[in-house]
């Protein structure tokens, strides 16, 4: 990664930034001490879910004190920016990770947050790629809402576009009927073969993983496309007061440090182009499919079609129709 230039500003008391987040609290803002100490911006951060962040700033419209949101989802940066939320960012000498803004510049991805599988015990019969998943055994996880499902979703999708020898509604619907419902904490993993989860879980106060005695992850095609991933996201509000300050505070986030601080918070990777794991048993390279943020947003919207096609489907799916690209 090449670090960017920013331009320093003189420090101030008076200067600050208010960030909405899902994923990080005020704790966190230590993380960026060192963008503090450089710009003279003090990190303020509030801890709320999308939902509430959807309602303040409907409530509190101009008068809000919220600049920018941070969201662990960019399915959630897309949904707010289509209800205009968010800002164009201007273009600047810092944009070097173009393709990782949304179609209109209005959003920033700047991390990879894979979706990995954890073999619980061993066996012989590893999931290798995503579409093992749909053929060889059960699995469950703990994703269970569309912000951490879509992405996903959308990662198939675009790799499966065009294609007349895939039958979506068919794959999906193995894939749901394959899994189980996720154990309680209270619960043994044992009974399920394969979790199935995003990278940014696996932390130690995860419950479901402290189960795991081996702690295999495993980053599904490894040795075809990669990985696929969600990406972490970062908007400017369109009512910000601190604009100048927020749009710093995003060129930050695609410095060399910068950009590792805040995935190194989050447990994701940052965007750099050889990522390692020493999880991942098939090699040591950790590859992910570089689709750009805006052809997996344009796939938001044929999801939902897919997957009610998929629950209709009573027969048993034949595997013939698979592409093992999956």
């Amino acid at each position: 990664m090449v670090a960017c230039t920013i331009e320093n500003a003189k420090p101030s008391e008076n200067q600050y930034l208010i960030i909405a987040s899902d994923c990080l609290t005020q704790k966190d803002s230590s993380v960026f001490n060192d963008f503090k100490k450089t710009k003279g911006i003090r990190i303020y951060i509030l801890h709320l879910s999308r939902d509430s962040i959807l309602r303040k700033l409907a409530k509190e419209s101009y008068a809000t004190r919220i600049d920018a949101v941070l969201l662990k989802s960019f399915y959630d940066a897309e949904l707010m920016d289509r209800k205009q939320l968010f800002q164009k960012i201007p273009k600047n000498e810092g944009q070097i990770f173009t393709q990782f803004f949304s179609k209109d510049k209005t959003f920033f991805t700047f991390g990879y947050d894979p979706y990995v599988v954890v073999n619980l015990h061993d066996s012989t019969a590893k999931i290798v790629n995503y579409n093992g998943l749909s053929q060889k055994t059960t699995w469950c996880s703990d994703l269970d809402s569309e912000e951490e499902w879509y992405p996903f979703y959308a990662s198939l999708t675009s790799q499966t576009r065009g294609s007349n020898n895939f039958n979506w509604s068919e794959w999906m619907h193995a894939f749901l009927d394959n899994q189980n419902e996720m154990p309680s904490k209270y619960d043994t993993l044992f009974n399920c073969p394969n979790y199935f989860t995003l990278l940014s879980h696996l932390k130690n106060d995860n419950s479901a993983f402290k189960q795991l005695n081996k702690k295999e992850v495993v980053f599904p095609n490894q040795q075809l496309l990669g990985a696929y991933a969600n990406r972490p996201a970062y908007g400017v509000v369109r009512q910000a007061s601190n604009f100048h300050n927020a749009v710093l505070f995003l060129e930050y986030l695609q410095t060399d440090l910068g950009n590792k601080k805040i995935n190194r918070a989050l447990n994701t990777f940052p965007l750099e182009s050889s990522l390692k794991s020493k999880y991942s048993y098939q090699q040591q390279s950790f590859e992910i499919n570089y689709t750009p943020t805006p052809v997996l947003i344009e796939q938001f919207d044929k999801i939902p079609a897919i997957l009610k096609a998929a629950k209709k489907i009573k027969r048993a799916l034949p595997t013939d129709t698979l592409i093992e690209e999956l």
